[in-house]
Order: C-alpha cells, then sequence, then structure tokens
C-alpha cells in the first residue's frame, strides 16, 4: 500500500529540501510514524507520542485525525502553522 506524503515549505526544509516522501500503514498514524522514522528533523511527534500541535494532516484534501484509515494512492499533506 502506497500513501503519498506530501510538506509544506517549512517541513521540506527540514527534510532535507524532500518536498514529498511514500509511506505505508493502516491508518495516518501509522503512515506518519514511517516518515518521522524516515525524516527525524521533523519531530513530528513529542515524547509521548502524539502529533505536535503545530502539524496539521490532511488526507485527500480533508483534516485527517491520526485514527482515519488510509487507502492505497491516498494523499496526506503535512502543514505547521
Amino acid at each position: 500500500m502506497a500513501i503519498h506524503v506530501q510538506f509544506d515549505e517549512k517541513l521540506s526544509r527540514l527534510a532535507g529540501g524532500s518536498s514529498e516522501t511514500e509511506a505505508s500503514g493502516r491508518t495516518v498514524r501509522d503512515a506518519l510514524i514511517q516518515v518521522a522514522r524516515a525524516f527525524p528533523a521533523l519531530h513530528l511527534f513529542n515524547c509521548e507520542g502524539e502529533l505536535r500541535g503545530i502539524v496539521r494532516v490532511r488526507r485527500n484534501g480533508q483534516p485527517a485525525p491520526l485514527s482515519e484509515a488510509v487507502e492505497d494512492g491516498d494523499t496526506l499533506l503535512l502543514t505547521v502553522g
């Protein structure tokens, strides 16, 4: 299952200039954990394992909770602000 993950400009800089990546998983959280491991400088999660409050996630253009299921071909957009 391939989930397309895009970063806004700020996150792209923290990701070493990458504006997108691929991930997999059953939920938004699963995919973001993969992204966080691949790009630790993003600091997506706090010490308690919760998504940082400044990070916004959209799945296929709609706000998405971490528990939401993802499907092959979905796009997640990560922004800060």
